[in-house]
């Protein structure tokens, strides 16, 4: 074998080598955020599964204040005397406080779900750009792989 034949193989051997250790190091990247996306999904339907029974506690909350209105005589005669007017006052007084606690939970909950809907998009576009990235990448290395092989067929 002649010393340039051996340089040429020698530097497609090197050629290739740096191919194939950019698609292992591409792959490993994509693996790696792959993963994370993984976590990152397990985390998110956690939370979103949480906030989901967080507005049904409030919404069977509701639903017995509505079946079951408020009985103002459970109520402890030192609360009572806090609560001002006669005893429908009272009553109404009494149901509205419970009203306004659920409502601030459920503004509270949905305030919840919204952040964790846009922290969802923040993750997704980053995602995204990310996975875009990896595929240039690939693509990068297919094309260098095919020029590659161009060559060989020309040396042939």
């Amino acid at each position: 074998m002649s010393v340039n034949n051996e340089r040429q193989q020698n530097s497609e051997h090197n050629i290739l080598t740096d191919i194939q250790n950019g698609i292992r190091e591409t792959i490993n990247k994509a693996m790696n955020q792959m993963e994370d996306i993984k976590n990152k999904t397990d985390k998110t339907v956690f939370t979103i599964n949480t906030l989901e029974d967080e507005l049904s506690q409030h919404k069977s909350n509701l639903q017995n204040l509505e079946t079951n209105p408020v009985n103002f005589t459970t109520i402890s005669p030192t609360e009572l005397d806090k609560i001002p007017g006669d005893n429908n006052e009272r009553q109404q007084n009494s149901e509205h406080n419970i009203l306004t606690d659920i409502q601030n939970g459920i503004r509270e909950t949905i305030n919840k779900a919204m952040d964790q809907m846009e922290d969802i998009k923040n993750k997704t576009d980053k995602t995204v750009f990310t996975i875009n990235t990896l595929e240039d990448e690939l693509s990068q290395h297919k094309s260098n792989l095919q020029n590659l092989e161009t060559k060989f067929e020309n040396v042939k």
